[in-house]
Order: C-alpha cells, then sequence, then structure tokens
C-alpha cells in the first residue's frame, strides 16, 4: 500500500441510514423512488443521531444518478446547518466522479483499442491520452459505457456525516500508473516536489482536469492547505475533501 496521507477515509460504524447503506447504481433504478425513500428515511433520523454513510456503485455521472446525489448533498448540508456550501459540494463531487469515470474508460481503452493502434499507457503516455481524446471527441462515451458495464468497471461515491465533519470521497476500483499517480500528487500537493519537470499542463486530462478549481473552492471553506486528499493502494485509489465543523471559515 502506498500513500499520500494516512487514509482520511475511513466509514464510521454508526449509520442511521443502514437500510439504504449501499445504494447499487449498475443497472436500472427507479430514481423518483429512490430518492423518495432516502427521504422518508432521514426525516425518521434524529439530528442529534445522523451520523450515517451511504456508498454508491456507478459507471457514469448519468442525469437521473445526479438526481439522487443532489438529495442526499441536500439532506447532507441540511442536518448539518451548510445550506451555503451546497453548490460547491456538489461541484467538487461532479468533478471527482467525472475523473472516476474517465480513468476507468481509459483502463478500458488500453484494453479494447490500443492493441489495434499499437501504443501503450505505460511507453507513450501521452501520444495514449490523445488516441483516447480522438475516440471520445469521435463516439462519445456510449461505447466506453457499453463496455464499462460487460466488464462491471465501476467506482463508488461515498457521503458520510458525523458530528464533526462532513466527508465525500471516490474510489476507483483499479489502481493507476506510476506516471498518473505522479501528476495527481503534483496537482494536490505540489510542495512535496522540488522541481517543476511535470507542472506542464500540456496534457491536463492525465493529471485530472479540474483538480485546481476543486483545491481552490475547498480552500474557501478550510483552513487545511490540502483540502483535497488522495490515498493510493495497490489496486484502488481513494480522493475526495472534508468539512470539518469547526474549521469552515465564517464565509458560510
Amino acid at each position: 500500500m502506498t500513500f499520500l496521507h494516512d487514509d482520511p477515509f475511513q466509514e464510521s460504524k454508526i449509520n442511521s441510514f443502514k437500510d439504504i447503506q449501499t445504494i447499487d447504481l449498475r443497472s436500472d433504478i427507479d430514481a423518483d423512488k429512490l430518492i423518495d425513500t432516502i427521504t422518508f428515511i432521514s426525516e425518521k433520523v434524529s439530528p442529534k443521531n445522523s451520523e450515517w454513510t451511504i456508498t454508491m456503485q456507478l459507471y457514469e455521472l448519468e442525469a437521473h444518478i445526479e438526481k439522487i446525489i443532489k438529495k442526499i448533498i441536500d439532506i447532507m448540508v441540511s442536518q448539518n446547518n451548510l445550506q451555503p456550501l451546497q453548490r460547491e459540494i456538489f461541484f467538487c463531487l461532479k468533478e471527482l466522479a467525472i475523473n472516476a469515470s474517465k480513468a476507468n474508460y481509459k483502463r478500458i481503452f488500453e484494453k479494447y483499442f490500443t492493441p489495434q493502434l499499437g501504443v501503450s499507457p505505460n511507453e507513450n503516455y501521452n501520444k495514449f491520452l490523445d488516441l483516447f481524446k480522438e475516440e471520445i471527441e469521435k463516439s462519445g462515451n456510449k461505447l466506453f459505457f457499453k463496455l464499462a458495464k460487460l466488464d462491471d468497471q465501476f467506482y463508488t461515491i461515498t457521503f458520510q456525516s458525523t458530528v464533526d465533519s462532513i466527508k465525500i470521497w471516490v474510489t476507483n476500483t483499479k489502481g493507476i500508473t506510476p506516471l498518473e499517480k505522479e501528476r495527481i500528487l503534483r496537482k494536490i500537493s505540489p510542495e512535496s516536489f522540488k522541481d517543476d519537470l511535470a507542472n506542464d499542463d500540456t496534457n491536463a486530462e492525465g493529471a485530472g482536469f479540474g483538480l485546481d478549481l476543486i483545491m481552490n473552492i475547498l480552500k474557501e471553506y478550510t483552513k487545511d492547505p490540502n483540502p483535497l486528499k488522495c490515498v493510493f493502494y495497490d489496486d484502488f485509489i481513494k480522493m475526495g475533501f472534508e468539512f470539518k465543523h469547526s474549521e469552515i471559515k465564517s464565509r458560510t
């Protein structure tokens, strides 16, 4: 196991939402019915006992899934009196979710496309990314989405609310290349590097497009100089953020 920080993304053992602790969105689901269920359960939970964790499994951030996520965030911020953060939380999470989908699609591209194209991400990562983006621009996500279902190449989003903080993180169920890891680290923790050799963004896709925006938003509401956390394991990666009630700035 390798990591930038000790893993800050540990699920709470207390769960007021135990009946919907895991939501599987890998198959068709009635989003409105699920939202009604989530709302009903949340209304039955006392504010004094509102510690909970919800994890959802998905392939891509489809429109009906966004509705579900917005409802969960609405409950989270309402229970913690953090309503002014609602839009920012959704934006940051959406960027992380999009990056997770793209990371999985790149693995699919490597498996199904690159053998015929004669390119490897380990040998020529920038060329690999160029070809991947060309395929996305030409055909969109439909084929990648279909292949993700075929290979069950999903990721998870976890929401956790406690008396001290709220946390949201995205877990990719596969590992990443050393180059991708370095580019992410240079984005979220540049002070850890003494040189600027990998700081050019000629191919920002590989570093996780939008990470700078996420960090700028998070820094408005927390004292943590590195508010976007990333934990690397051998076979999966977690990225997410936390708002501690005691550290949220007066702007809220």
